[in-house]
């Protein structure tokens, strides 16, 4: 609870600096009344239907791939566990090969490794980017659509807090037209 309330209380340290330049930058008319909203995008997403569909794709596709990895790794294993069992019973030549082998298929377990889990690295950011894209599009076509003013990040843990702003607060061009007017 104690979270929320400092969560709160810097919402409205934000909100109220903001409400203060709109005044300003008004007619001089009364109150300006602002429309605002919070969005918890790590709620949004663990209920998203869409991300849990192609999460349970990814994880097949990662389990396949993972498949092929123990395929390779059971080999070797097998491999080095017949030449221990039998080794008294081979050629030096048949021991020779079989450790040739077992090799190769180590350097091959790792290769397909590396390979593996980059491709499984650039699917799961793929994933994760695709869905941020349509969960902040959302709040975008909310906070027009719906005519709010700022839409705020409610997960403290986020790197950002503003999700979406109405061009009506943004005061960009007067601060830099302040700034070139002082500086000449």
């Amino acid at each position: 609870m104690a979270v929320k309330s400092l969560k709160m209380m810097l919402l409205l340290s934000l909100i109220v600096p903001v409400w203060a330049v709109a005044q300003e930058s008004g007619s001089g008319a009364s109150t300006t009344q602002y429309k605002i909203a919070v969005v918890d995008r790590k709620e949004v997403f663990d209920n998203y239907e869409k991300q849990k569909r192609e999460w349970a794709e990814l994880e097949s596709e990662k389990k396949q791939l993972q498949d092929q990895i123990d395929s390779l790794s059971n080999t070797i294993t097998a491999d080095k566990d017949r030449l221990e069992s039998q080794a008294s019973s081979m050629s030096e030549e048949q021991q020779q090969q079989l450790r040739d082998k077992i090799e190769s298929d180590y350097r091959k377990y790792q290769t397909e490794f590396k390979r593996l889990q980059g491709e499984i690295d650039s699917k799961s950011r793929k994933f994760f980017a695709r869905m941020m894209e349509d969960i902040d599009a959302a709040v975008n076509q909310i906070g027009a659509n719906e005519n709010y003013h700022l839409i705020f990040e409610a997960d403290s843990k986020s790197p950002t807090s503003v999700l979406y702003y109405s061009e009506t607060i943004d005061i960009t061009s007067r601060v830099i037209a302040r700034l070139n007017g002082q500086s000449q």
